[in-house]
C-alpha cells in the first residue's frame, strides 16, 4: 500500500502541490509542495516538502507577518502606530506643543520590511 501524508495547511500561505501519479493520487509518497506566502507574511522553513515513506512531511513550515524596525521617538514628540512594526501598520507622528513636525507624519510597514518614509522630527 502506498504511503499517504496528511493534506498541507499552510497558515497564512497556501502550498502548490505535485504528484508522482497525477491529481487523483493527492498527498502520495513522493508528492513535492511548494510553500508560499502571503503578502505581507515571509516563509521560515524549507520552500519545498516532499510525503516520505515514514507518511510525514519533510519540514516544517511556518509563515510569519512581516516587521518593520521599531521606530525611534522624536525629541520634543512621539508616534502612535495602528498595529506595531508589523506589515500593513501605519505609524503617525505628533509633536509637543510649541514645536512643528518636519518629515513624513505618516509612515506605513511595506513587504519589503522597511517603512515608506523617513522618520519625522520635531522642531
Amino acid at each position: 500500500e502506498t504511503p499517504w501524508c496528511s493534506p498541507i495547511k499552510v497558515k497564512h500561505g497556501y502550498a502548490n502541490c505535485r504528484t508522482p501519479q497525477g491529481e487523483y493520487y493527492k498527498n502520495v509518497l513522493g508528492t513535492r509542495c511548494d510553500i508560499r506566502c502571503q503578502k505581507g507574511y515571509e516563509l521560515h522553513g524549507p520552500h519545498q516538502l516532499i510525503c516520505q515513506s515514514s507518511k510525514r512531511w519533510s519540514g516544517k513550515v511556518l509563515c510569519k507577518q512581516k516587521r518593520c524596525p521599531t521606530l525611534s521617538m522624536p525629541t520634543n514628540g512621539g508616534f502612535k502606530c495602528l498595529d506595531g512594526a508589523y506589515f500593513g501598520s501605519r505609524c503617525e507622528y505628533y509633536c509637543s506643543p510649541g514645536y512643528q513636525l518636519k518629515g513624513e507624519r505618516v509612515l506605513t510597514c511595506t513587504d519589503s520590511k522597511a517603512w515608506s518614509g523617513r522618520p519625522a522630527a520635531c522642531v
